[in-house]
């Protein structure tokens, strides 16, 4: 699991945000099975009770369900994941246009900008 704490952010958050990253794409599938508490607080090297607070973060959420005496899974409704993927997007995208137009990018520079990031990956 690729790690990369940042000071700019609460960790169980950044936590949040890893696994629903996982989640949305497919990398982890409806019903996987989560690592306990212990596993990814060993794996992150955080305080359990910081991987506590995302996991149930991640459950008021909807994304997990969690599944006594066994763990905590990924939900089955696919109509909730899909929903938190549109609006993970939605961050994504609002973050990215607030930014550059913050850096004085015009309309036009940033649909250019766009374009030439997808003729890169197409390339």
């Amino acid at each position: 699991m690729e790690w990369k704490l940042r000071t700019d952010r609460a960790v169980y958050l950044q936590i949040v945000d890893y696994i629903r990253k996982q989640i949305v794409s497919g990398e982890i599938g409806s019903g996987d099975k989560l690592l306990s508490v212990r596993e990814l607080s060993g794996v992150l090297n955080v305080n359990p009770n910081t991987v506590q607070r995302a996991y149930a973060e991640l459950e008021r959420m909807g994304l997990v369900d969690t599944m006594r005496n066994i763990g905590r899974e990924v939900t089955g409704d696919m109509d909730l994941i899909k929903k938190s993927r549109e609006e993970l997007a939605k961050e994504y995208t609002s973050e990215y246009l607030l930014n550059m137009l913050a850096m004085g990018f015009t309309k036009e520079e940033i649909l250019m900008s766009i374009q030439k990031m997808e003729e890169l990956k197409n390339a």
